[in-house]
């Protein structure tokens, strides 16, 4: 039924499968459903490869309600929601709090889907993390989380973030419990203003083991895009995405 919905209002498109860190990935690159109330599914929901429709879920820009499968791949038999992508530098990730909250960027190129939409997504508990990261060697390390929840806009999206697994090392526990910072919003726990200083907005502290949303390319101290486990503080990585997925 779901597929049939999609079909009937808006076509879809898949790029080939390709190799990531976790395995061979569809990436669905274009999915709208106008009228999409009755197409609606728990996010995650197991599905089969070959299903593509079933990764539709919710999510908001602008004001507006959508439901789309734009941002979702499919690893295994379950669907997997991109979050937030870097690859080239061809968005600007120093926004202020507005633009974090509702999302911005262009889903096939570099993104971030929205702090409003990452409370709805994890609000519950149940939803895991992947963080996928390309060094400037073309290699590719990942971390895993069993625990992402972001809350409401009340706790300014404080980040509770726990149980680690994979071989980036685990650099996020550092945040663990912080606010969203954006240098017009400043949150953190540092004499200064972390997301100023740090060139994008986070869930910054004193300030930051991860800077995922930091300035592409930028080698400078603090200001790249970094996971400290395997960067340090002066190197940028090449790519990342950090996807959810439910258990």
């Amino acid at each position: 039924m779901i597929k049939e919905i999609v079909e009937r209002e808006q076509k879809y498109v898949l790029t080939q499968p390709h190799e990531t860190a976790t395995s061979e990935v569809c990436v669905l690159k274009e999915v709208f459903v106008r009228n999409g109330s009755s197409a609606k599914i728990q996010c995650g929901a197991e599905c089969n490869k070959d299903e593509t429709a079933c990764v539709l879920f919710p999510w908001q820009q602008g004001g507006r309600s959508h439901h789309s499968a734009i941002t979702a791949s499919i690893i295994g038999r379950y669907a997997v929601f991109i979050i937030q992508r870097r690859l080239d530098g061809s968005v600007n990730f120093r926004r202020n709090w507005r633009e974090y909250e509702d999302g911005f960027g262009t889903f096939d190129s570099e993104f971030w889907i929205g702090n409003k939409n990452l409370h709805y997504l994890t609000s519950d508990g149940l939803t895991y993390l992947r963080v996928e990261m390309m060094m400037q060697t073309c290699e590719w390390r990942y971390a895993d989380y069993g625990q992402f929840i972001v809350k409401s806009a009340t706790d300014k999206y404080r980040l509770f973030v726990a149980n680690y697994s994979g071989n980036a090392g685990d650099s996020f526990y550092y945040h663990n419990n912080a606010q969203f910072s954006t240098y017009d919003y400043d949150h953190d726990t540092s004499y200064s203003n972390c997301a100023d200083r740090c060139k994008g907005g986070w869930w910054y502290t004193k300030c930051h083991l991860v800077n995922l949303n930091g300035e592409y390319a930028n080698t400078n101290f603090l200001e790249g895009i970094n996971w400290h486990a395997m960067t340090g503080f002066t190197y940028s990585l090449k790519e990342v995405r950090m996807m959810l997925r439910r258990p």
